[in-house]
């Protein structure tokens, strides 16, 4: 980096990829970064690109990345070539963050849950698993066509809840 100009230069060393882009620039380029713009030159040509949504240096982003629900039969198989049999029923929560504080508590409440279920954390993965000895008693505490909420409180995220509907049952 040029400590006057603030511009990093780079030379192309070897052009694999054909004259679109940054496969094909002339002999080298300078490129400058300064806040939320990289401007881009060369001897014959100027790009400028903005960051749109501006992200603090240094400040998580906190998010949700994956949640799902699945009610579902699990089948057991006692040994190779032998015919699996279903043991129990169960139901699964899991939601995933992007960064382990993203919360510090998440449960599950709805249905004919008596009050809600905590899930539990390993690094950015939350998780609720119940097992049912058969699909009736799944059912009456997971019905389908009532609401459901899981509700993700006091990390970099505050307090979040997602509703939904199970719209069928297993």
């Amino acid at each position: 980096m040029n400590q006057q100009t603030g511009d990093f230069t780079a030379t192309v060393g070897i052009d694999t990829n054909g004259t679109v882009g940054f496969s094909d620039p002339q002999d080298s380029f300078n490129i400058r970064i300064v806040g939320d713009e990289m401007l881009i030159h060369d001897n014959h040509q100027e790009w400028r690109l903005y960051l749109v949504d501006p992200i603090t240096p240094g400040v998580p982003v906190p998010q949700v990345t994956h949640w799902s629900f699945t009610k579902s039969r699990i089948h057991f198989q006692s040994a190779d070539n032998t015919a699996p049999s279903t043991a129990n029923w169960r139901v699964q929560v899991r939601v995933e963050t992007k960064l382990n504080l993203d919360a510090s508590a998440m449960g599950i409440r709805g249905g004919n849950i008596p009050g809600s279920y905590p899930l539990t954390q390993i690094g950015r993965v939350w998780t609720f698993e119940k097992d049912y000895h058969s699909q009736s008693a799944m059912i009456a505490e997971f019905p389908a066509g009532l609401e459901y909420s899981i509700q993700l409180s006091d990390g970099f995220l505050g307090t979040m809840k997602q509703t939904f509907r199970i719209m069928g049952d297993a």
